[in-house]
């Protein structure tokens, strides 16, 4: 999820050169994996449906240089507000079939100017006023430009109307990782990045919501609560914070664990307040 929508990558085997995973591997999966599941609320805001939970799946296979660093999993809950979806879903299909709306004043206002401008250009013409033809053609390429075509228009309008529709606060999700190093707080949040610790953790709102045209959806920003040596700072030249790991230290081992809510900020706090953080403190150091 990239940050506004957050990106973390899996040490797990998905694709790409891989090799068998030790003992040592395994177990360390099946303890982080226990631990997510031990932690995360048995359910969502009230009246949402669960859309994903995570397996939390120990796989007999890693990347090929898993060890080569810190051995990072994640672990995640989705939850959905399938009325509101629903009942957005119908009103942009009932508005795409009703009649469109006329052009805006000012469309038509370029439009009138553009035919009377092509009419005094053929009486220019007509005249052999070679300077009022130039002149008039540049002022009739100016108002061209300005001109939207109806089907242009027509796009334009319903874009608007489907951003103006498109529900928010209706996803949630819970992610938990461990071993990541770096949270990046985004540009696009105006707020103060510190929030109130929860159950003692530090917390930060990195980013803000932001509109999705292809998707026609709000992706909510996120609220992170870090678990071990985590700082504020700044790398190549973004602010965020980060953990500082011991490279030398075995690759599975957990050096940090941060779980992180993509929510409306009032709905991500409460889901990570109802987060059972102590099976994830007794991860740090094993």
């Amino acid at each position: 999820m990239a940050i506004t929508c957050l990106l973390f990558a899996s040490s797990v085997y998905a694709d790409g050169e891989s090799r068998p995973a030790t003992k040592g591997e395994m177990d360390f999966m099946r303890r982080v994996y226990g631990a997510f599941q031990q932690a995360a609320p048995r359910s969502g805001p009230a009246g949402w449906d669960e859309t994903e939970r995570a397996a939390g799946e120990v796989t007999d296979r890693v990347f090929k240089g898993v060890e080569s660093g810190p051995m990072r999993l994640h672990y995640q809950v989705k939850w959905m507000d399938t009325a509101k979806v629903e009942a957005a879903r119908l009103k942009r299909e009932e508005a795409a079939l009703s009649p469109g709306a006329a052009p805006p004043q000012a469309d038509q206002a370029r439009q009138q100017r553009f035919e009377e401008l092509a009419a005094q250009i053929g009486a220019a013409a007509e005249r052999g006023d070679m300077k009022a033809m130039e002149r008039l053609q540049r002022e009739m390429d100016a108002v061209g430009k300005q001109m939207i075509s109806p089907a242009e228009d027509a796009e334009r309008q319903r874009k608007g109307e489907d951003k103006a529709m498109a529900p928010r606060d209706v996803y949630a999700k819970l992610f938990f990782t461990v071993n990541d190093s770096w949270l990046a707080f985004q540009d696009n949040y105006k707020g103060s990045n510190k929030q109130k610790p929860i159950d003692g953790n530090p917390a930060y709102r990195l980013d803000d919501n932001h509109y999705r045209e292809n998707y026609v959806e709000w992706v909510e920003g996120n609220t992170c609560v870090v678990i071990g040596n985590w700082k504020p700072g700044a790398r190549s030249g973004q602010k965020g914070v980060g953990s500082s790991m011991n490279l030398k230290a075995p690759h599975t081992r957990v050096q940090s664990v941060n779980v992180c809510a993509q929510a409306e900020p009032a709905r991500a706090r409460a889901l990570l307040e109802r987060i059972d953080w102590n099976p994830l403190k007794a991860l740090l150091g094993n």
